[in-house]
C-alpha cells in the first residue's frame, strides 16, 4: 500500500512558472515509488500567468484539496494608477527607481504589514482546515513549499499539532535572503523578524531541502545533517513531442537565440546585447536572418531599453509568455539559447528550472552568471555550453556566440539523465522513505 504525503504548495496548475513545475512533476512520478500525493493549494488563488495545459500533468492518483484564499492583490484591480507590468502577483517588481509613487505606497505596504508575504492571511483557515484533515487521514508525512514562505508558517503550526509526523521544508527560493525582498527589508526590525521566522522553520522541520547544492548559505544556521538537495529538472516526456507544423519557418537560414523566463534589470544582459550589436554592425546582412526572442514576463522598462537599440530594434522580439509545451518547441527550433541568472547577492544558489530543460534540447546553452555559482558548476564541462559573468568583455561575448552557433557537439544523455524528473522523483521518494522508517 502506497504511503501519503501531504503537500501544501501555493502554486498549482493552472499557475504557470516554474514555481508550479517542482511539484507538479514530483507528484507525477511519486506513485510509481510508492507515494500517494495530497495537495493543498488555494481554491481562488490570483495568479499572474496561467498555463491550462499544465492540468494535463496532474496525475490521477493525485488528490487535491482545495480552500480558498484572502488575496490583499485582488484589491489592486480597484485602485486607480496601478500598473499590473510593474507589480504583480508573482512578487517579481520593476526596479524601485522606476515604480510610480501609487506602486511604490503599495510595495512599501506588502513589505511592512504581509510578514512573510501577503499569503499569510490563508494560514490559520488552512492550519484550522488541515488539523481536521489530518485527524480523520493520517499523513506520512508533510511537505511545504516556498515561496511564498507563509507555506512553512503553515507547516510550522502543523509540526506543533502533530510532531510525530516528518516535516520538509522545500525552499525554492532563500527566505531573508531573497533578492526582491531587499527592497522591503529596509529597517532592521522587519529583517530580523523575517530571520527570526526563518529561524523557527529551520529548527522545526525534519529535513530542509533545496534546490542547489549551496541554499544553506543563504538561511539561517541549522543543523546541517538534515540539509538535502534535490533540483529542479526535464521531464522526458516534454521532448518527446514532435514539432507542431504551425511553428515552422520557412527560411532554413534563420539564427534564432532564445531566452525564456523573467527578464528584469538584474538580468540585463548588457554585454550580450553590445556583443549582439557589434556583430550586426559588422555583418549589415544579418538583420535578414538573425532573430532574438526574449519569451516570459519582461519588464516593460526594459523591453523599451533594447528596443530603442537602432542596429537590434528589428531582432529582438517580446512574444510575452507562451504555455510551456510550446516554449519546448522553441527550444528545439533554436541555434542559441540564453540562460540569464538573476545578478544580486543570492544569485550562486539560482539554477533556474529551465536551465536542464535547455540542456535537454541538445541546443548550445549561453548563461550569464558568477562564475562561482551553482548553475555554472553543472554547467562546467558540457561541451555546448559556455558560462561568462555579466562584465566580462564584449569580446567574451562574441568569441563565445561564435563558438556555440558552430559547435556540432551533441549531449549524451548519460550527462544529464539524473536531472530527469522522474529520476529525481525517486530520489526524493527514497529519502521519504528513509524519514518514515
Amino acid at each position: 500500500m502506497n504511503k501519503t504525503a501531504l503537500i501544501i504548495t501555493y502554486y498549482w496548475p493552472p499557475s504557470s512558472g516554474g514555481g508550479v513545475q517542482r511539484w507538479l512533476k514530483f507528484t507525477k512520478y511519486m506513485p510509481e515509488f510508492g507515494w500517494t500525493p495530497v495537495v493543498y493549494t488555494p481554491e481562488n488563488p490570483d495568479f499572474h500567468l496561467k498555463d491550462e495545459t499544465l492540468l494535463e500533468d496532474i496525475h490521477p492518483e493525485v488528490k487535491v484539496l482545495k480552500k480558498r484564499i484572502l488575496e490583499p492583490y485582488f484589491l489592486l484591480n480597484f485602485l486607480p494608477g496601478i500598473d499590473k507590468k510593474e507589480i504583480n502577483t508573482g512578487n517579481q517588481w520593476s526596479s524601485e527607481d522606476k515604480l510610480s509613487l501609487t506602486s511604490r505606497a503599495i510595495a512599501w505596504v506588502r513589505g511592512h504589514l504581509f510578514i512573510p508575504d501577503p499569503r499569510i492571511l490563508w494560514k490559520r483557515t488552512s492550519v484550522r482546515f488541515l488539523s481536521r484533515y489530518l485527524k480523520n487521514n493520517p499523513m506520512d508525512v508533510i511537505i511545504t513549499t516556498g515561496p511564498p514562505h507563509s507555506m512553512h508558517l503553515i507547516g510550522l503550526e502543523l509540526k506543533k499539532k502533530f510532531p510525530d509526523i516528518p516535516w520538509v521544508a522545500d525552499f525554492r527560493d532563500p527566505w531573508s535572503q531573497l533578492d526582491y525582498y531587499q527592497s522591503f527589508l529596509n529597517n532592521s526590525y522587519l529583517k530580523k523578524k523575517h530571520i527570526q521566522l526563518e529561524k523557527l522553520v529551520v529548527d522545526a522541520a525534519d529535513v530542509v531541502l533545496a534546490t542547489s547544492p549551496h541554499m544553506h548559505e543563504c538561511l539561517t544556521s541549522f543543523e546541517l545533517k538534515k540539509f538535502v538537495c534535490i533540483t529542479n529538472g526535464f521531464d522526458h516526456e516534454d521532448f518527446e513531442e514532435d514539432l507542431p507544423s504551425q511553428l515552422e519557418y520557412s527560411s532554413k537560414d534563420i539564427i534564432r537565440i532564445v531566452y525564456a523566463g523573467l527578464l528584469k534589470q538584474d538580468r540585463k544582459p548588457v554585454q550580450f546585447l553590445e556583443a549582439v550589436r557589434q556583430w550586426v554592425s559588422e555583418e549589415p546582412g544579418l538583420k535578414n536572418k538573425l532573430e532574438i526572442l526574449f519569451f516570459g514576463n519582461v519588464d516593460p522598462h526594459l523591453e523599451e531599453e533594447i528596443s530603442m537599440i537602432p542596429e537590434l530594434k528589428d531582432l529582438v522580439v517580446f512574444p510575452g509568455y507562451i504555455p510551456h509545451s510550446e516554449i519546448i518547441q522553441w527550444y528545439k527550433k533554436s541555434s542559441l539559447l540564453l540562460l540569464l541568472v538573476n545578478n544580486t547577492h543570492n544569485s550562486k544558489v539560482n539554477i533556474p528550472g529551465k536551465t536542464l530543460e535547455y540542456l535537454a534540447s541538445g541546443k548550445p546553452v549561453m548563461c550569464v552568471s558568477n562564475r562561482d555559482s551553482d548553475v555554472a558548476t553543472i554547467l562546467k564541462g558540457i561541451g555546448h555550453a559556455r558560462c561568462l559573468e555579466y562584465n566580462d568583455p564584449v569580446e567574451d561575448y562574441k568569441t563565445a556566440i561564435f563558438e556555440l552557433l558552430q559547435s556540432d557537439i551533441i549531449i549524451e544523455n548519460e550527462e544529464i539523465k539524473k536531472f530527469s524528473r522522474k529520476s529525481l522523483s525517486k530520489d526524493l521518494t527514497r529519502l521519504l522513505d528513509q524519514l518514515t522508517q
